[in-house]
């Protein structure tokens, strides 16, 4: 995650940032959110290798709002699952998910449009894998266990949201075949601005 931030801004971290990337911290978050999570349907599931937590991601329900009215440049809303504020030490929502050419909701707005009929969107988030356990299929174990779960639950449409410059996760989207949807948000980190793009894929 560290090098996908520094990535995403094209600079190194200042320490305020850079001492929030703490084991620790994360490690206390996560067990919160997944001993209490704000929302009864949220699922978090770990990938495991000799007895060791190798790798892991989190499947809520999200509320996007319908693509007629982003196209016709209206305000839009805030995820579901990004009001929960799912562990994320160092970076915060600068503003709510936008199209090209679509206005934002100011900060602190969160404005709920219901989806299409029939249309159940699940986000997958923090999809992560140990630099040490990469290329061993654990990320696709990880996206396979949260697709089956996120269809368990009716979705129709899995996301997830990635860092501009994070080439590592879009290549690995990409070959599983999510495409980006247009959608992209703005994160204030330690005072910078770095942009997310929305990675979408039917179920």
């Amino acid at each position: 995650m560290h090098a996908a931030v520094r990535a995403a801004l094209g600079h190194a971290l200042p320490a305020a940032v850079t001492s929030r990337f703490d084991p620790a911290l994360f490690t206390a978050q996560w067990a919160a959110a997944v001993a209490a999570p704000r929302e009864a349907d949220i699922h978090v599931l770990c990938a495991v290798s000799v007895g060791r937590i190798v790798g892991f991601t989190a499947v809520a329900p999200t509320v996007r709002v319908p693509d007629a009215a982003l196209s016709s440049g209206a305000t839009t809303t805030r995820d579901k699952a990004d009001a929960q504020q799912l562990p994320s030490p160092g970076v915060s929502d600068a503003s709510a998910p936008s199209r090209d050419g679509a206005a934002s909701a100011d900060e602190g707005d969160d404005v709920v449009a219901a989806p299409p009929s029939g249309r159940v969107v699940y986000e997958f988030t923090a999809l992560e894998v140990a630099a040490s356990d990469q290329r061993q299929g654990h990320g696709s174990r990880l996206l396979a266990a949260a697709t089956d779960v996120a269809r368990g639950r009716g979705a129709t449409e899995a996301q997830l949201w990635v860092l501009a410059g994070d080439d590592a996760h879009t290549s690995f989207l990409a070959s599983a075949g999510f495409a980006p949807s247009g959608l992209r948000r703005s994160l204030d980190i330690g005072g910078s601005i770095a942009i997310q793009h929305c990675w979408h894929a039917e179920l």
